[in-house]
């Protein structure tokens, strides 16, 4: 990289706001050269930024290829080019100074960093030159060797990059101090992989957060699975939906045909079983017998008339008009093929924004989502079908969409990183008015370690 600066600025007069081919039999170079500012260590950056005013299209070819290889390096100067060293060399405390990072932490950091054998060997290894193969590379620091060419070592910090890799003894009090806010795992990452490396870092992350008991207990809901049509039925009134809603503050009930969409609304006195039977025997005397759905989602046909039927008495009210519907507007033309055609289309688009969630099994402890939308612990006791189980919660059984349920339950063993920490911030403590164990992480910056 040093030859092509130099040679740059040599032909400063001849090159500059042209494009030029560099031809160079060091392959290392080419990923080097096309990395983005911050993500170069601080040496590469400001040979990098020497270059950007000149167009140069840095193409590898072996060295046998080239008729005089390495020719200036052959035949070198005692003395260094001082005109090219004097601006490489600057201060390479500024990178630090950059970092969000405080001062102390910073000093503990190199302290640490001077204490720990694996960063003193890597650290010896990047000043003196890393072996020629995998194999012959130290086992303590083969876990560097994929980004070997991104390590620098400035003022007795280890870099990757622009980022600090952190000292093992520290990793567990940083990870703390990632989760104080009990943010996600995609924010903690962002924030992680701003200003700090350690390998491993993303695992080690997504392990502490999916032991945080406060974070599963206020996730987000889980996303949509595909989509399954119910099967079309033979004849009309076969399979129908019903629902129950609220309108002007009356309460009525839906009932809709999965074959013909017609659909019947009838005002009840109360939400009573026996309110409900009283108005759908009628139905039955006069149409057949119903299959009706356990889950929400699956009643959207249901779901999706009850918008429509609010929609027509409010704009009724409005016109002062009856809302009954003459049988004009019943479209009676959609056959069997058609409503085929239709579903498949409308689960393609569906399924654009959907995938299916990992399987459950039964004695599995999971998470359970409560109707303010927070989760619980609980254990899945029998699967009725692909999408519905029976699960025991809070000493109760619930029976609840696999949408409802996620295999993240607090009930796992002491969260450890992946490299040893000597510090022992991480503790498991039992919650007597919750089941199943809890993580919680205590960090001098954060809380009091509780009395026991």
């Amino acid at each position: 990289m040093y030859a092509i600066i130099f040679g740059c600025k040599k032909f400063h007069h001849y090159i500059y706001e042209r494009r030029i081919r560099v031809e160079t039999d060091h392959k290392p170079l080419i990923p080097i050269s096309k990395k983005p500012l911050h993500a170069a260590p601080p040496r590469i950056q400001r040979m990098l930024v020497q270059l950007q005013k000149y167009d140069v299209d840095l193409v590898y070819v072996p060295g046998k290829l080239i008729p005089v290889a390495d020719t200036l390096s052959r035949n070198c100067l005692s003395d260094t080019c001082p005109d090219v060293m004097s601006s490489v060399n600057v201060r390479v405390h500024a990178v630090l100074s950059n970092l969000q990072i405080s001062d102390r932490r910073i000093q503990n950091i190199k302290f640490e960093t001077g204490r720990d054998v694996q960063l003193q060997l890597l650290k010896w290894t990047i000043l003196n030159g890393w072996p020629e193969t995998r194999k012959q590379c130290n086992t303590l620091i083969i876990e560097y060797w994929n980004f070997r060419e991104e390590l620098s070592v400035a003022d007795e910090v280890t870099l990757k990059g622009g980022k600090i890799i952190i000292p093992k003894v520290l990793r567990t009090e940083i990870l703390g101090v990632l989760h104080t806010r009990h943010m996600g795992i995609e924010k903690c990452l962002k924030r992680a992989r701003a200003t700090l490396f350690w390998p491993k870092l993303s695992s080690d992350i997504t392990k502490l957060i999916l032991h945080c008991r406060v974070f599963l207990r206020y996730s987000y809901s889980n996303q949509k699975e595909p989509l399954i049509n119910h099967p079309i039925p033979d004849r009309p009134w076969h399979v129908v939906a019903t629902d129950l809603f609220e309108w002007d503050r009356k309460d009525f009930l839906l009932v809709v045909d999965y074959y013909s969409c017609f659909f019947e609304v009838e005002q009840l006195q109360s939400t009573t079983s026996i309110s409900v039977i009283k108005k759908m025997k009628p139905m039955f005397a006069r149409y057949a017998r119903y299959k009706g759905p356990y889950h929400p989602k699956s009643n959207r046909l249901a779901e999706k008339y009850v918008r429509i039927v609010k929609r027509v008495f409010e704009k009724d009210r409005l016109d002062r008009q009856d809302p009954l519907i003459e049988s004009k507007f019943i479209d009676h033309s959609v056959v069997r093929s058609k409503l085929e055609s239709k579903r498949a289309h409308e689960k393609k688009c569906y399924d654009k924004a959907a995938k299916p969630l990992p399987p459950l099994e039964v004695g599995q402890g999971i998470q359970i989502q409560q109707k303010d939308k927070t989760w619980r612990p609980c254990t899945v006791l029998k699967r009725v079908r692909d999408r519905s189980f029976i699960v025991n919660s809070q000493g109760g059984l619930n029976r609840r969409n696999g949408q409802q349920l996620i295999h993240r339950s607090a009930k796992f063993q002491s969260f450890e990183p992946s490299s040893e920490s000597p510090t022992g911030d991480i503790q498991i403590t039992r919650n007597n008015t919750d089941t199943g164990l809890s993580v919680s992480l205590f960090c001098p910056e954060i809380s009091k370690k509780p009395k026991k």
